[in-house]
């Protein structure tokens, strides 16, 4: 038995013919910003490195910086669905790890192995897909208070 004007399972029908919404201008710039600024939060994270309980705090502090900035790349682009989202999130910090090798090299002029490049990538990117699943899932709500955007 259909009750309430068409609805069923506590949803409305799709229109049809409906089509996405255009990616604004904030989506398509948070990427590449979100990027530049994990590369400088790396950068002065490597200036902090003097004692061995300093370098924990430095990691630490960078890694949920990069994880605050990766939630606002989810967010922004989860207007697109949430595997936009997620890809968003992981391809930021996919293209941001390689710059942040470039930075340390140039910093210390020590080459790294080729195994911790890859598992530094490889942890990036999943840190990137989680941040942006939370971005656009569970932190939706305060990030929309945030950015000032309303909330759909």
């Amino acid at each position: 038995m259909r009750a309430r004007g068409g609805q069923r399972n506590h949803t409305l029908p799709r229109k049809q013919g409906s089509t996405a919404r255009p990616i604004s201008r904030t989506a398509w710039l948070s990427a590449p910003i979100g990027a530049v600024v994990i590369v400088a939060l790396a950068a002065a994270a490597s200036f902090a490195q003097s004692t061995s309980a300093v370098l924990i705090a430095a990691s630490l502090l960078f890694s949920l910086c990069e994880g605050v900035v990766l939630a606002v790349v989810g967010f922004s682009w989860s207007r697109r669905g949430l595997l936009a989202a997620v890809l968003a999130g992981a391809a930021t910090a996919g293209v941001a790890a390689p710059a942040r090798w470039e930075v340390s090299l140039l910093r210390f002029s020590q080459p790294l192995q080729q195994t911790d490049l890859l598992v530094d990538l490889l942890v990036s990117i999943a840190w990137g897909a989680l941040a942006g699943l939370a971005g656009a899932t569970i932190l939706r709500p305060r990030l929309a208070v945030l950015m000032r955007e309303e909330q759909q």
